[in-house]
């Protein structure tokens, strides 16, 4: 039977672990349920020593917020596409690296190309910089910090880097 002492130990690891800053705790609530939910189904579903299948739901949340990303873009450059022209404020963008990896590199631009409204131009492999077009920039610096941190990020947790 574990001692009053461990319990508040582990409380208290686990509220220390709940304070922390990453790309899982800025989600939305509602995305962590559902992301649980087919979790449970899927490790349910498989047998009891295939782990193996399991590797998918590594990437299972990065896929759920580009996805979402996707859709709003989509609703977003349409209304961009049908409005006034002289609402656009297009802008050519320079997102600095933090990873040294040209695979994920690669997959950030992918990323990027596959949101409507904004495209990867060229990867500058010296300098480490992903130059991007965007259709419709009201704060360059924000959607820098936007696409490292929803993006770059959970990237760079995933394959180590």
């Amino acid at each position: 039977m574990p001692s009053i002492d461990s319990t508040f130990f582990d409380i208290g690891t686990m509220d220390a672990i709940s304070r922390q800053d990453t790309f899982v705790h800025r989600m939305d609530p509602r995305i962590k349920v559902l992301t649980t939910l087919v979790f449970i189904v899927c490790v349910v579903s498989f047998g009891k020593h295939d782990i193996s299948a399991l590797i998918p739901f590594l990437v299972y949340p990065l896929f759920l917020v580009v996805l979402g990303d996707i859709i709003v873009a989509n609703i977003n450059v349409a209304r961009l596409v049908l409005g006034p022209m002289s609402r656009l404020k297009p802008a050519f963008i320079e997102i600095p690296l933090d990873t040294d990896s040209d695979f994920v590199a690669t997959i950030l631009g992918s990323i990027i190309t596959l949101t409507p409204g904004t495209v990867s131009i060229d990867i500058d492999r010296e300098r480490r910089i992903l130059h991007v077009h965007a259709l419709d920039v009201e704060d360059t610096a924000a959607l820098v910090s936007e696409i490292k941190t929803r993006y770059e990020a959970p990237l760079k947790e995933i394959f180590g880097c």
